[in-house]
């Protein structure tokens, strides 16, 4: 028996974000919308572009107790860190 496409979506919408995201992008790669070879050089192109400015000290860094202060950091991602800090 096949699935018609809105059992499949129902499915789908019943799985936790993140795994919608990975469907999704390996959907998209299924029929060529995205190329994973290019994003991987787009990361790594952008990843020296931003070791070249921190070495040229025009890149603002912060410690992790910065970052995990500011508002838009989820709070479980907060109580993360302190199980980082208890040595668990």
């Amino acid at each position: 028996m096949s699935l018609t496409i809105e059992q499949i979506k129902a499915a789908a919408m019943e799985l936790d974000p993140v795994e919608r995201e990975v469907l999704g992008y390996d959907l998209l790669v299924s029929v060529g919308r995205i190329d994973p070879a290019a994003i991987e050089a787009s990361w790594l192109a952008e990843a020296h572009r931003r070791e070249e400015l921190y070495k040229a000290g025009n890149l603002k860094t912060y410690s992790l107790d910065e970052l995990l202060e500011r508002p838009e950091i989820p709070r479980e991602q907060r109580l993360r860190k302190n199980r980082y800090d208890s040595g668990d």
